[in-house]
């Protein structure tokens, strides 16, 4: 499915702007989900993929390489950056923040937005090691947390090294700002009064904080490779009884929670706790060492793993 692409990549720099509900228990999942049909595409076997955001036009995914991958879903092709030889020099995370965009952070070249015209670099004042973007106000950090709101930035904890630990990813909700570290647990930062608090550590299944991503009920769900918890209304809930399962990341779906683990993808059940096997995806898999999902509109599931992406859609009956 690969192809060469010969289209070239415009590169334009600019400067850019950048209800609370009762919680709802998530139905729990069931045999059909865990042995649903699944049809599978080999998006591409170009080594081991390390990161992953998906819209609803590109995809852009980084490798082991390392190297950056575009691919317009359109024309299924494909541009390829070399970090080392190219104007993405060291992306550190990529997310997907609309149907139609994605943002890209970079310790060398900044904050860095894909869609199918092209790249644009927006900022190239800050090195970035994570971001959060919630369609009004970007989060972005380098031991440190700034906030970029209305073409303005804000220095909110620069210098702050939140207890000498690098930070792996960020979540917000309006002025409030969650900040996972790699061995100091999740911070809160208080936008308006620039406040900045440990909230979570030792209750968590582990300190070290491999995603964050917050679902349409404002709950925060933080993943760690020893489980999973949540966060609603000042309250924690963790889910540490994997059996040895290592996570690596989630996708939420539908009232679905997919798991990318080291043993291949599994679906989590809030109200049990339980991390059961999708066997209708791994049956399917060449290899089970799942390092990041993500999903597209049509509820297909794209998976990253040690042997390259995969794209996995419900089968049709």
């Amino acid at each position: 499915m690969t192809k060469p692409c010969t289209a070239i990549c415009l590169i334009v720099l600019c400067l850019g702007a950048f209800s609370c509900k009762h919680e709802v228990p998530l139905p729990e999942s069931s045999a059909a989900d865990r042995q649903k049909a699944w049809s599978i595409d080999t998006i591409i076997d170009r080594g081991e993929i390390l990161d992953l955001g998906v819209s609803n036009s590109v995809v852009c995914m980084k490798n082991s390489k390392p190297e950056i991958g575009v691919y317009d879903r359109a024309s299924e092709q494909w541009m390829f950056f070399n970090e080392f030889n190219s104007p993405l020099e060291d992306v550190v995370q990529i997310r997907s923040v609309s149907p139609s965009l994605l943002l890209l952070s970079d310790t060398d070249v900044g904050l860095v937005s894909i869609n199918h015209s092209g790249i644009v670099v927006h900022d190239s004042s800050t090195e970035y090691m994570g971001f959060n973007y919630d369609g009004d106000t970007s989060w972005a950090t380098i031991f440190g947390v700034f906030v970029r709101h209305q073409s303005r930035t804000y220095k909110l904890a620069n210098g702050f090294r939140f207890g000498f630990n690098h930070l792996t990813d960020l979540a917000a909700i309006g002025t409030t700002c969650w900040v996972g570290t790699q061995s100091g647990g999740v911070y809160e930062i208080d936008m308006p009064s620039k406040g900045i608090k440990l909230i979570a550590s030792e209750n968590l299944p582990s300190a070290i904080i491999k995603q964050m991503i917050v679902d349409d009920e404002n709950r925060l769900w933080v993943v760690t490779r020893r489980g999973v918890s949540t966060y609603y209304r000042n309250s924690w809930k963790s889910f540490n009884k994997t059996n040895g399962l290592i996570i690596n990341h989630i996708a939420l779906v539908d009232n679905h929670v997919h798991v990318a683990s080291e043993s291949g993808m599994y679906l989590f059940d809030r109200n049990s706790g339980k991390y059961t096997e999708n066997s209708g995806i791994n049956e399917l898999l060449p290899n089970k060492h799942c390092n990041v999902v993500e999903s597209d509109s049509s509820g297909a599931l794209w998976v990253g793993t040690e042997n390259g992406l995969f794209r996995f859609a419900p089968a049709v009956r």
